[in-house]
């Protein structure tokens, strides 16, 4: 009798274990494929925005190298980055292809989602998808005029285009990469804050575009996200 139930009790052991084994295969597949919610979430939007500054600052090093360096014209920067990304990454020019990165599955919103973005920040530039990333720049009228790039960090085509989640906003000044909110930019954080509230109600088209300088103050930054505000 004593082995029958020492038996049963093994075989119940056995599938217990089983059963958590299977549960942890299910995890860990949830995990990888993007389905596990937050951290997964979280993860990604990471690598992203370390593969787009690695990106930015390869081609800043490059335009640094190649330009007159008593030149620091938003014009001549912006001529150089361009070409710099063709040469050095091959990135494609978004107005001539079509590319799923390329093309927004919704448009590009504000932090608190109220609004559209403002184009001043990206328009008349061009739009340059390198692998996942795309990069939207802002193209100086006159000489004196800021070059902002915008970057979608994980592609148009994935959600939520949205400022200070998977888009921010940097800022060429001269002739660094600035994120935007740095207290040289032109939207700091020490006089903007209210751009990057998460309690802000504000419908400006310009809300969100200093995330980018918080982000780098906060480790924790993707983490506080409010995805359940998400429509």
């Amino acid at each position: 009798m004593k082995n029958i139930f020492r038996k049963r009790q093994l075989k119940g052991l056995s599938v217990h274990r089983a059963s958590i084994c299977i549960l942890l295969f299910i995890l860990f597949v949830l995990s990888m494929t993007g389905s596990l919610g937050g951290y997964s979430r979280t993860g990604k939007l990471k690598m992203g925005y370390k593969r787009t500054v690695s990106i930015l600052n390869e081609i800043m090093s490059i335009t640094e190298y190649e330009r007159d360096k008593e030149d620091t014209t938003g014009t001549l920067i912006y001529m150089y980055m361009v070409d710099a990304l063709r040469a050095r990454y091959k990135g494609v020019n978004c107005a001539s292809v079509q590319e799923k990165v390329c093309t927004p599955v919704m448009p590009y919103k504000t932090y608190n989602g109220r609004s559209d973005i403002s184009e001043e920040i990206y328009s008349g530039g061009l739009k340059m998808a390198v692998g996942k990333v795309l990069l939207m720049f802002s193209s100086p009228k006159t000489p004196k005029d800021p070059v902002y790039v915008m970057a979608d960090i994980n592609g148009a085509n994935q959600i939520p285009n949205r400022l200070g989640y998977d888009t921010f906003v940097f800022q060429i000044v001269d002739g660094k990469l600035k994120h935007m909110g740095d207290p040289t930019t032109d939207y700091p954080v020490s006089s903007y804050s209210f751009y990057c509230s998460p309690l802000s109600t504000s419908q400006s088209d310009l809300l969100g575009v200093n995330c980018a300088y918080k982000m780098t103050t906060d480790r924790e930054y993707f983490k506080k996200l409010k995805w359940d505000h998400i429509k």
